[in-house]
């Protein structure tokens, strides 16, 4: 790799009965090579649960990025075996659910002060994990 290349050069003729050496083009000093061991995947963040009452879903951008965070070809990512994060998932929310209310009991007693009460309970299915709203 380190000597010149030389080769014989024709005279203008071409009969060749006279010929000199010439070094030969330089080789290339770079090509075009591939390499995705750093390319990775960039997820955004998620957007809002779409249900405010129940199940619902949410999403996100995903998307194979090379070391200058320039978006490149997916398949640069998953070569690597990666696994591609998930876009959409599954979401539960009670933000928005309303309250199912029962009628006032009688009056404790019934003379001076007592207590009613009454039955509420959130209209919420997933009430027991998440809580329902307060106000």
């Amino acid at each position: 790799r380190t000597q010149p290349v030389l080769f014989q050069q024709l005279d203008e003729l071409g009969a060749g009965s006279t010929f000199s050496w010439a070094r030969a083009p330089k080789p290339a000093v770079s090509e075009q090579c591939q390499d995705f061991a750093e390319c990775s995947y960039d997820v955004g963040e998620w957007t809002p649960c779409s249900a405010t009452c129940g199940d619902g879903e949410r999403k996100r951008a995903v998307a194979c990025k090379d070391t200058a965070a320039n978006t490149v070809n997916e398949e640069w990512c998953s070569s690597m075996s990666r696994a591609r994060p998930a876009e959409v998932e599954t979401c539960r929310s009670c933000a928005a659910c309303s309250y199912t209310v029962g009628e006032w009991s009688d009056c404790s007693t019934a003379c001076g002060t007592g207590v009613s009460s009454r039955h509420i309970s959130c209209d919420c299915p997933h009430a027991a994990e998440l809580g329902c709203p307060v106000n």
